[in-house]
């Protein structure tokens, strides 16, 4: 069955917001898998094992995809240099330290874990990952090993040998991919289940519950296109409803199912100064419903439109009191059946009235 304007429109609105998250993060996903191939690449497939020669063809990290690797150094040869933290109790530990790796006629500086062993003349295998000499560590250990030893001005590789942990980087490139595929495709199946079937739109189900969506619909469009009161520019006032349409979100509610309506402020503190105010009107049904739907900051617009629904619904209760909210919270059908005895006590003087006034008429 073909849609209605109003609600057709509410729906494409919502509809549009899910393909724009849709495309919005399978773009980012896109550009977060484009630029963390290397490290993936490396996080699943590595360590490569390097030889001395490919080792000293680079120039840095950029010159190869293989950049976790395994080593194999004639010498490692301990800097003397370490990196420290101090402590709660005033002493200081090692985090790291700084070993030379020596490749023939070149060597690499290697970060290593925690404290250095000393000179090691027949070290082991190392794994780490090939990265850019960081400023502090270019010029507070390599630059200072060169002022101490000129001869070995050539012999340092451009680059450095991390071998610390790499705190999971790879992992949160992993969760990061997961989530936005995640967000992508539950955005896109969203989509999809409301184009097909539009009794599934949140809209259609908001009101579904107060009869059939589709003649409501129908109901709420006609009354639209009638001359109305409006509030602001999100509040509209038909026949029967308090309609509440933004670019991004639609709300309706039949006069005759308000139960309590009241005004919400939030209130914005910085620094313990008060920055701003946001009021809302907070439209309760009979179903259950606590229906928030934000203004602005002009509080009396909401002022306005709460005495305008006490004109439209006076059985409802109007204003906010704490008795009334724990009512609502804890006796909601108590709430309820008096909200209905005062409506069809305001229904049978309307009528006792029409017919006074009928019999009076000559």
């Amino acid at each position: 069955m073909e849609q209605f304007s109003t609600i057709r429109k509410a729906m494409k609105s919502a509809n549009l917001s899910l393909i724009i998250a849709a495309a919005a993060a399978t773009l980012l996903l896109a550009l977060l898998v484009v630029f963390s191939i290397k490290p993936l690449y490396n996080h699943f497939a590595g360590p490569f094992d390097i030889s001395a020669e490919e080792l000293t063809s680079f120039q840095g990290p950029e010159d190869t995809i293989r950049t976790y690797v395994t080593l194999h150094p004639e010498i490692a040869v301990d800097t003397g240099f370490y990196y420290f933290e101090k402590q709660e109790d005033g002493s200081e530990k090692i985090i790291h330290s700084y070993y030379a790796l020596m490749f023939k006629d070149n060597l690499l500086l290697a970060k290593y874990p925690g404290a250095g062993k000393g000179d090691l003349l027949d070290p082991e295998p190392v794994t780490g990952r090939i990265v850019k000499l960081a400023e502090v560590e270019n010029t507070e250990v390599l630059q200072t090993l060169i002022s101490e030893f000129p001869n070995l001005k050539d012999a340092f590789l451009p680059f450095m040998l991390d071998t610390t942990p790499d705190g999971g980087s790879a992992w949160s490139i992993i969760i990061g991919v997961a989530a936005l595929a995640v967000i992508s495709i539950w955005s896109l199946l969203r989509f999809l289940r409301r184009a097909t079937n539009p009794a599934k739109h949140p809209i259609a189900r908001d009101l579904s519950r107060f009869g059939d969506w589709q003649q409501l619909a129908q109901e709420i469009d006609a009354q639209m296109a009638e001359p109305h009161e409006t509030h602001g520019n999100f509040f509209h006032l038909t026949r029967d409803w308090l309609v509440y349409q933004t670019k991004s979100r639609f709300d309706a509610v039949p006069y005759r199912d308000l139960v309590w309506q009241y005004m919400f402020q939030v209130t914005y503190r910085s620094f313990g100064f008060v920055t701003g105010r946001v009021y809302s009107l907070m439209a309760c049904d009979r179903h259950g419903v606590n229906k928030n739907l934000p203004y602005g900051k002009d509080s009396a617009v909401v002022v306005n439109l709460l005495e305008k629904l006490r004109e439209r619904a006076p059985w409802a209760y109007t204003g906010y009191s704490a008795e009334i909210e724990n009512a609502w919270n804890e006796g909601r059908e108590n709430m309820i059946a008096m909200v209905d005895a005062r409506k069809q006590a305001i229904e049978q003087a309307s009528v006792e009235n029409q017919e006074v006034n009928g019999e009076s008429e000559p």
